[in-house]
């Protein structure tokens, strides 16, 4: 008896004992990542899972750091480990539902939401990013549904509304589209994408004024976001209206007083419809009257790439580098500047401060990758290919002459 009870004495003490160890490395691991240092995050939630493998939080963790450095495999496979260990956690599947949703796993990221609502059936962020993955999958009647179903748990839900709306217009019901996105417009008045969406729908209706001021608009919310939409309507049938349109456009807004951030957008407007001159104009001007606009300066050396001018885009990059020195696209566009311009060095040299920005892009190792090759370090370019394929890069034909054991 003695013996039983000095044996539950020292159980509950090495009990405290790793209880306290996980604390303070969870402490660690958290004093690691305030600071960014994401990889030393990683190092203390391991050492956790490794203490005990039946902690679903410290994985939980774990994949949440992965998530910020852009590592979505690892943050998936955490993310499972977490399912396996704690079955009933929705935030354990809507979050690999959403890693899976940033590989393009549509399929996949759909499981995991349509598991979310299961557990939790007014999860609206859940049916609208299924939504969204059934956009993506072109089955716009099924994320029509889903899109409803956001709305219904949350009548503010102003993605859901927008997207509603959007998926309207491309299921060619344009009054309906029209509706969805005014509701998400007097939700908030300044959400970009109503106003990206209703261009489209304005230049379908051959509206194509209203067309150019709704997407200028969208564009003046928000510079730094990629829309395609101009691309899409203009190449309809009205195109050359379109152009016309837009040519007055450009004159009576470049002769009146008008801001930088509008002139930016025009010129926005003009590269995606590729009227690259019109677009330099733009830029151009824009910077006369604010020599700091970085993201001009991204955009008018995009715009002299495409011209074919690689010694002014490299010029410009590198404007937006000073400004910026963590700007990802910027270094990349640089880099492609230089192999234009045959530095085959300096873009590798862009290539490497790629991959200490974010060791866990794949396409930076193959872009690497493909120029030592080029300029005969196979067996570096080769370790480059070997990196780019464990990080989840698919190989395709443009480099099946590289002969990499």
């Amino acid at each position: 008896m003695k013996k039983l009870f000095f044996s539950l004495i020292i159980l509950v003490s090495v009990l405290k004992s790793s209880a306290q160890i996980i604390k303070e490395l969870n402490e660690c691991a958290v004093e690691h990542y305030n600071r960014q240092d994401y990889k030393g995050a990683i190092y203390y939630f391991t050492i956790v899972t490794e203490i005990n493998p039946k902690d679903s939080f410290a994985y939980f963790d774990r994949a949440m750091v992965k998530d910020v450095i852009r590592d979505y495999l690892g943050s998936i496979e955490d993310f499972t480990k977490a399912v396996q260990v704690d079955s009933m956690n929705v935030d354990n599947y809507f979050l690999r539902g959403i890693a899976r949703f940033k590989l393009k796993d549509y399929q996949g990221a759909i499981k995991d939401f349509k598991k979310t609502v299961s557990l939790e059936y007014d999860n609206a962020d859940a049916h609208y990013l299924t939504g969204l993955a059934k956009i993506e999958l072109l089955n716009y009647s099924g994320a029509v549904k889903d899109l409803e179903h956001a709305i219904e748990a949350n009548r503010s839900h102003v993605d859901a509304f927008a997207s509603l709306g959007w998926v309207k217009a491309l299921l060619q019901d344009d009054e309906a589209a029209l509706l969805n996105l005014d509701i998400a417009r007097s939700i908030d008045g300044q959400y970009e994408k109503t106003y990206l969406y209703r261009a489209f729908v304005k230049a379908e209706k051959h509206d194509f004024k209203g067309a150019i001021e709704d997407y200028a608009k969208g564009m003046t919310l928000n510079p730094y976001i990629e829309s395609i939409y101009p691309i899409q309507f203009a190449k309809k049938h009205q195109l050359k209206d379109f152009e016309t349109t837009l040519k007055k456009y450009n004159k009576a807004i470049r002769s009146s007083s008008i801001s930088d951030s509008a002139l930016c957008n025009l010129g926005v407007l003009n590269w995606y419809l590729q009227n690259n001159k019109e677009a330099l104009v733009c830029f151009d001007q824009a910077l006369l009257k604010n020599p700091n606009y970085v993201f001009v300066y991204y955009k008018r050396g995009m715009t002299k790439n495409v011209l074919g001018d690689y010694s002014s885009a490299l010029t410009d990059f590198s404007k937006v580098i000073e400004f910026d020195s963590k700007n990802e696209s910027a270094y990349l566009n640089r880099a492609i500047s230089k192999q234009k311009l045959g530095d085959i060095k300096g873009a590798i040299e862009d290539y490497s401060v790629l991959i200490r920005l974010n060791e866990y892009n794949p396409e930076y190792y193959f872009g690497r990758g493909e120029l030592k090759i080029q300029i005969g370090e196979k067996e570096a370019g080769c370790l480059d290919l070997k990196k780019f394929s464990e990080l989840g890069g698919i190989f395709t034909g443009k480099i099946s002459n590289f002969k990499c054991n």
